[in-house]
């Protein structure tokens, strides 16, 4: 899966070269330090997530202070009304959104004076 998202960022230049790393690891254990990232992203992934806790800390330890939590995920809603109202903003309106953020942190990672440490 990271492999197609790497060659998916190349294919649409959002991923300048050498500016990012593509790491494959535990959101449990990122192999990163403290305080490395502006963005933190997670796309539907916390559900998938052993040890939520342990997750959400490591997310905070690799922020800098100030940094933004980006989280996408969906929900079951089980009232039929409300259903059709949240299924047609999750696969009209959260796609697009999570195009955006893509490109956004993308250009913050490269616009940053830090970049990634």
């Amino acid at each position: 899966m990271l492999e197609q998202g790497e060659a998916r960022a190349h294919s649409t230049r959002n991923d300048p070269p050498g500016r990012l790393a593509w790491v494959q690891g535990s959101a449990e254990e990122l192999p990163f330090p403290d305080e490395s990232f502006d963005a933190y992203t997670i796309s539907f992934g916390i559900r998938n997530v052993t040890h939520l806790d342990k997750a959400l800390k490591e997310a905070h330890r690799v922020l800098v202070r100030g940094g933004r939590f980006m989280c996408l995920e969906f929900s079951r809603v089980p009232n039929p009304l409300l259903r059709a109202a949240y299924d047609a903003y999750s696969f009209q309106v959260i796609p697009v959104l999570g195009e955006v953020r893509v490109v956004l942190c993308c250009v913050m990672l490269c616009c940053s004076p830090r970049g990634w440490r």
